[in-house]
């Protein structure tokens, strides 16, 4: 409720205030990290949002496919952040750290290709495996052979 009405701090908190004894704990905190990215702009002071992400998506034991969906979304908006000049003045606020790759471009894209490439090998469906495979070769650096 609180997201749908506009107060994406007190979603998160709501959500990141779930203890860790609760059962619903992990998709709390998987709803914190969505809620920080969900509909955020790349010229958005995201710093913050993406460092918390991170450290969030590190430390929760979530299978495969999950965790890979959670970093191709955080890397993809981290990509758009970074494409974007870190419009909070990160530029020089010392290294940005994401799933433990330098918040650099080609750094995240070469992270995001690496993401889709694993989403794509556990794809159920032949069509979503080429979907996967297209999103990575378009993300893919370009590099010379």
């Amino acid at each position: 409720m609180r997201l749908a009405s506009g107060d994406r701090a007190g979603a998160v908190s709501a959500l990141e205030s779930v203890p860790e004894t609760s059962n619903h704990y992990v998709s709390a905190r998987v709803a914190a990290v969505r809620a920080r990215l969900r509909d955020r702009a790349p010229g958005e002071p995201l710093r913050a949002d993406l460092d918390a992400c991170s450290t969030q998506l590190a430390g929760l034991g979530l299978d495969t496919r999950r965790r890979e969906e959670l970093s191709a979304e955080l890397l993809g908006k981290a990509l758009g952040w970074v494409v974007a000049g870190r419009p909070d003045g990160a530029a020089g606020a010392g290294p940005v750290l994401l799933l433990g790759h330098p918040a650099q471009e080609r750094e995240l894209r070469f992270a995001l290709e690496q993401s889709y490439r694993v989403l794509a090998r556990l794809a159920e469906q032949p069509e979503k495996r080429i979907e996967w495979v297209e999103r990575a070769n378009r993300t893919r650096p370009r590099t010379w052979v």
